[in-house]
């Protein structure tokens, strides 16, 4: 503070804090809240981890896995249902950006859709036929 300004404000300067007759005085933790910080932006930080968030390219699968795939599907058409074991892993395309991610199912093959192309696990688990990229039996 400049001299002048102290001057300006002398008397005021050592007076005592003003107490309302009216309003009890704000407990610590309220009036602490009043200076938290604030998202001026609303849904900024949801846009920013979205960005954030990874997704992968689709594989497109060669002629032998795809005979692979198909051989392995033929099999299970065979089996009685819920007989056969397999691990199929897929492609699950990202509802909100351009790729998706490829999780894995383990289970038996509880029905083939083939009016959908899907196959049905027996966990309920559908998966799209041409989403495929491996499938054993275990």
């Amino acid at each position: 503070m400049d001299n002048n300004a102290r001057d300006k404000y002398s008397d005021m300067l050592h007076m005592p804090h003003p107490v309302s007759k009216k309003h009890p005085p704000m407990a610590p933790e309220n009036r602490a809240a009043q200076f938290a910080p604030f998202a001026a932006v609303v849904g900024h930080e949801d846009a920013i981890d979205e960005t954030a968030r990874l997704t992968e390219d689709r594989i497109w699968l060669d002629d032998g896995l795809t005979n692979k795939i198909n051989a392995i599907l033929q099999q299970v058409k065979e089996q009685p249902k819920d007989t056969l074991k397999v691990r199929i892993r897929y492609f699950l395309p990202d509802d909100k950006k351009e790729g998706g991610s490829y999780p894995e199912c383990t289970g038996t093959v509880r029905k083939i859709d083939e009016y959908k192309s899907k196959i049905i696990m027996s966990d309920n688990t559908e998966i799209v036929m041409d989403n495929i990229v491996d499938m054993e039996r275990i």
